[in-house]
């Protein structure tokens, strides 16, 4: 019965939500701080370098930065721009792909460690039920 109580908290998802712990909430703030300035950059680059709007600016610093090349017909023929732009672009798939391995990996890392736990209360649930049966049938101890 405690092991069907802790399985049951354990299962609870408002128990995994209590808190991030300070060392992970400090590594995601770091990547969405990394990702916002490097998108702010590059808006900012574009629209002063353009004369574009800060929409447009934006949708084509994700645009470039992420190497999509979706539906764009701007052609850079300046130099400072192509320059900025390839550096926007080595950054952008530096920044982006590091925060999204480090949160797979937290994500990961709390899935493999929640599956042990369940594992681990599993067997002591059934450990308990089998010895529990034992006893009531007379197999253990003295008759």
């Amino acid at each position: 019965n405690r092991a069907n109580n802790r399985l049951a908290a354990f299962m609870n998802p408002s128990h995994h939500m209590q808190q991030i712990p300070s060392k992970k909430r400090q590594m995601y703030l770091t990547c969405f701080a990394i990702v916002f300035v490097w998108q702010t950059l590059g808006t900012l680059f574009y629209s002063y370098y353009y004369s574009w709007p800060l929409p447009q600016s934006f949708f084509y610093s994700v645009d470039a930065g992420m190497s999509i090349g979706f539906c764009t017909d701007v052609h850079e023929s300046k130099v400072g721009s192509r320059a900025f732009t390839i550096i926007h672009i080595l950054l952008g798939a530096s920044c982006v792909g590091g925060a999204l391995i480090l949160m797979v990996q937290s994500v990961l890392d709390g899935v493999a460690s929640r599956t042990s736990a369940i594992y681990k209360l599993i067997l002591e649930r059934d450990s308990l039920s089998k010895a529990f049966r034992g006893t009531q049938r007379g197999q253990y101890g003295a008759s």
